[in-house]
């Protein structure tokens, strides 16, 4: 015996031979609404299928355009607070710059302080020491200029100091420099220079302000002391040997010592 099964279309014959008989039996079965429903179920499962495909790829790509959007965005706030930042930092570098500038100079008449003096002096000696030469220093004080703040008044006296700045810078050299000292008194550098030019040089500036007077009403005149660096010395033996020279030239006043 045994059994047999042939699909023809939609339908299925099976063939079952009866053990020990000679003939087989024929059994017809319609499966057309077996294969209506398997093929709907396979159309919604194709469908499913591709509905989730599609589904998945635009979430996919809704996700990297997200991502490369927000890359994008991360990227240009990056870039406006790198350029803040940089912008910052210049400014910032700009400020402490005019600071250390400031700290440097006399707020009054614009030339340097004793604090950027000594900077100035500290660079010279250091300059002289390794590749020789000299300089000189001259301290110069305004005569009387209490009698100009009593008479005419502080206001009048800051625009004294104010002249005497503008007098002496205007004959310096570029290589000489100029800081008020304290007061009334100003220190003067003049670089690579001997004792008998500085002498000369200060006597150029005491005779500017005689032919040069302040007011038509009022000259204003100067006294000098004036020192140049010596073997072994440092900028504070110069600074003290010049001011004790202005000691001397302070008994007959626009005069210039040594």
């Amino acid at each position: 015996g045994g059994s047999y099964s042939v699909c023809d279309g939609q339908y299925v014959s099976t063939l079952i031979q009866i053990k020990d008989f000679s003939f087989f039996l024929g059994l017809y079965s319609d499966i057309s609404p077996q294969l209506e429903s398997w093929k709907g179920e396979r159309r919604r499962a194709l469908n499913f299928i591709l509905y989730a495909s599609l589904s998945l790829s635009l979430f996919t790509l809704i996700v990297i355009g997200l991502n490369r959007e927000k890359n994008r965005v991360r990227a240009h706030i990056m870039e406006e607070l790198e350029q803040k930042v940089e912008e910052r930092t210049a400014e910032l570098n700009s400020a402490l710059r005019e600071i250390k500038r400031m700290a440097r100079l006399d707020p009054l008449t614009g030339v340097l302080n004793r604090r950027g003096m000594i900077k100035i002096l500290e660079q010279e000696m250091a300059r002289t020491r390794r590749y020789g030469g000299t300089f000189a220093l001259a301290m110069c004080d305004i005569d009387y200029f209490k009698r100009i703040n009593d008479t005419l008044g502080h206001t009048e006296g800051d625009g004294a100091l104010c002249f005497v700045v503008d007098r002496i810078g205007g004959l310096l050299r570029n290589t000489d420099s100029l800081s008020r000292w304290g007061g009334e008194e100003f220190l003067i550098l003049f670089s690579q220079i001997d004792q008998a030019r500085a002498l000369a040089a200060a006597e150029k500036l005491r005779r500017s302000f005689e032919e040069n007077p302040w007011r038509p009403d009022y000259t204003v005149t100067c006294s000098f002391g004036v020192a140049t660096l010596g073997e072994g010395e440092d900028y504070n033996d110069l600074i003290r040997r010049a001011d004790e020279a202005l000691f001397r030239a302070k008994e007959s006043r626009n005069a210039v010592g040594e």
